[in-house]
């Protein structure tokens, strides 16, 4: 009965979820793979013949380049992974991403895996180039939601995280949302929210204002991904996140949220963290802004 009644109060909470902004889907399609470009190849002698994604050109090109070194698109110039068509039987890419909103009296963290498909087992690329796969310059999309961490406060303001993630569920024939379980043993499913996701920013300045992290300094990070409330939970504990945000530390500031969502405040340079300016005077702190200096880096500079 106690799970049942348990279960009944998740189904109701996940009811009060609000609609996705209307740019939420077409970014969530295009920003995360806004770098992640192919240049999809044959051999024929000493010349290539590739079809690059970004740009949807058949080029024909002569280099040295092997399956998955870098290089550019003779036409657009766009960086490119080489792909040999023929090596491997799919291409399939995937990335995860996030959004905040505001959820009732509290917030929700979403998360999502999106996959961009180009060629599946299925495809036939043996006549290529003569015959060019349309899923090659125009892959197919799809997505799912699979965590999402609810946050609340209780009657004392501290802030209090609800971890869900999508279940089917057999004798409904639906799925549903349940309360997070742990991994290992039997369960090895996905976990999206342990990833560190693609964020969406566009709704952040609304979504903190007139809350306890309106100065978090998350709304100016200029990095691309970041776990959404794992750095508000670093935020309360070391404030000074913000001034890293916001003189653009990146490397540092995702080494110490990362760091704390798995150790809590017994991590590496924890105490650098509760002094003024990390403990450099204005000249040091100037070369490790420059070259965005890791924890790590900032722990031996400092030895």
């Amino acid at each position: 009965m106690a799970k049942r009644i348990k279960q009944h109060e998740i189904d109701e909470l996940m009811l009060d979820i609000p609609l996705l902004p209307k740019t939420f889907g077409d970014w969530m399609m295009k920003a995360p793979f806004k770098n992640q470009n192919y240049m999809f190849y044959k051999r024929k002698g000493k010349m290539k013949h590739g079809l690059c994604s970004k740009c949807g050109e058949f080029v024909t090109y002569e280099n040295r380049s092997k399956h998955n070194d870098y290089g550019r698109c003779p036409n657009c110039k766009s960086k490119v992974m080489y792909k040999a068509i023929n090596i491997a039987k799919s291409f399939v890419d995937h990335e995860y991403v996030s959004i905040m909103q505001k959820m009732g009296e509290g917030f929700i963290v979403r998360y999502f895996k999106v996959r961009r498909v180009f060629k599946t087992v299925n495809d036939d690329t043996s006549n290529f180039p003569d015959e060019l796969l349309d899923t090659l310059h125009n892959p197919t999309m799809d997505y799912y939601e699979g965590s999402r961490v609810y946050i609340s406060f209780n009657n004392h303001g501290v802030t209090q995280y609800r971890c869900f993630e999508e279940e089917w569920a057999w004798k409904t024939g639906d799925y549903r949302w349940v309360n997070e379980r742990k991994r290992g043993g039997m369960n090895n499913k996905e976990l999206l929210r342990a990833s560190d996701p693609f964020f969406y920013k566009r709704n952040l300045k609304s979504v903190l204002k007139n809350t306890k992290w309106k100065y978090s300094g998350l709304d100016h990070y200029k990095g691309s991904h970041m776990n959404i409330d794992d750095y508000l939970h670093t935020y309360e504990k070391y404030p000074i996140v913000e001034m890293l945000s916001k003189i653009r530390l990146n490397n540092m500031l995702k080494d110490i949220v990362n760091q704390v969502s798995w150790y809590g405040s017994t991590f590496t340079g924890a105490v650098i963290l509760n002094q003024k300016k990390l403990g450099l005077d204005h000249e040091t702190l100037s070369t490790v802004i420059n070259l965005d200096l890791d924890l790590e880096e900032l722990c031996q500079l400092r030895v």
